[in-house]
């Protein structure tokens, strides 16, 4: 697996529907509608003024400012603080507040489980 392809996180960025927004019609149409439904866009928005918008999502390597989550605390400690390119290169790989992330989703969990793997390979 390429590093560049993984998130600080252990999240495979091609997988994730934030990042496909701009080149994948249905990710865009199922994160409008989420969108819409958490309040964070207007319900009457169409996919198209959608994908113009954003949200945009380079990775945890791209600028801050196109990160979906800018203040994400598992990209800050591993990468500002850090300087890692994803959490199973940490020392305290796992730690307490990213197994509890990974207990929240099945995409998380499936992304613990990946970093696991990557720590595994490399020793």
């Amino acid at each position: 697996m390429k590093q560049e392809e993984v998130g600080a996180c252990g999240i495979r960025c091609e997988h994730c529907p934030i990042y496909r927004i701009p080149f994948d019609r249905v990710a865009a149409q199922n994160m409008r509608t989420w969108f819409a439904e958490n309040g964070w866009i207007e319900k009457d928005m169409n996919v198209e003024e959608f994908i113009l918008q954003g949200p945009y999502c380079t990775g945890c390597h791209g600028p801050v400012e196109t990160h979906w989550s800018p203040d994400c605390d598992i990209r800050h400690c591993c990468i500002n603080e850090n300087g890692l390119h994803d959490c199973s290169q940490c020392n305290s790989f796992p730690c307490d507040s990213l197994e509890s992330w990974a207990q929240t989703d099945e995409m998380y969990s499936e992304a613990f489980e990946r970093l696991k793997q990557m720590k595994k390979e490399t020793n």
